[in-house]
């Protein structure tokens, strides 16, 4: 079977992408492959190229954690320069590396790879506040509820209780009690009257 190849030259490579993520996703992004350089306002005539246009450029990502076998994340080449990745790890390592990549009728012709850029994810980011706090008094007790958190590595909660002083119209200052609890409730032993 013959197939048809185009005898021109790749597009050239972009430059190392740049990586940031959340506890979500990673958000992986890189600048234009032939992005048009910035004019210095000079004396510079317009031009038009000759002869058929240039085919776009599109990029195709892979995952560069191991140099030795590069592993394609997008299953096409897509032609925004921003890609995201679902697979957070806490404490692995992730590298990634972009081909600028042409279709010329029923072939794709991909650059080099770029340069890799890599990146430890760190898991920096607190719990969010847990919701739906409500506050139950009974006979010498308020017990607390409120709804789970859904944080994968949440430690627990931290109770906070401020005691105002007689005649005081400001919110008092609030202290922790005890260590972290585990569950979503919790009983503060009080004295009748005790705001």
């Amino acid at each position: 079977k013959r197939v048809a190849v185009p005898l021109a030259p790749p597009p050239p490579p972009p430059e190392a992408p740049t990586i940031d993520y959340t506890e979500r996703e990673i958000t992986v992004t890189w600048p234009l492959a032939n992005a048009p350089a910035p004019s210095d306002g000079g004396e510079v005539l317009p031009s038009r190229p000759l002869g058929p246009p240039k085919p776009p450029v599109e990029y195709t990502v892979y995952d560069a954690t191991n140099p030795a076998a590069l592993t394609k994340l997008t299953p096409s080449p897509i032609a925004s320069p921003k890609y995201t990745d679902k697979r957070i790890a806490w404490g692995e390592k992730r590298c990634y590396t972009v081909r600028s990549t042409v279709r010329l009728g029923s072939a794709t012709v991909e650059s080099d790879a770029g340069p890799p850029e890599c990146k430890v994810l760190v898991d920096s980011f607190a719990p969010a506040a847990p919701k739906g706090l409500a506050a139950i008094s009974s006979a010498g007790a308020i017990n607390l509820i409120w709804e789970p958190n859904t944080e994968s590595d949440l430690a627990g909660y931290i109770i906070l209780r401020g005691t105002p002083h007689e005649g005081a119209t400001d919110t008092p200052e609030l202290e922790p009690i005890g260590p972290p609890v585990t569950e979503t409730r919790f009983s503060d032993a009080v004295v009748a009257g005790t705001t």
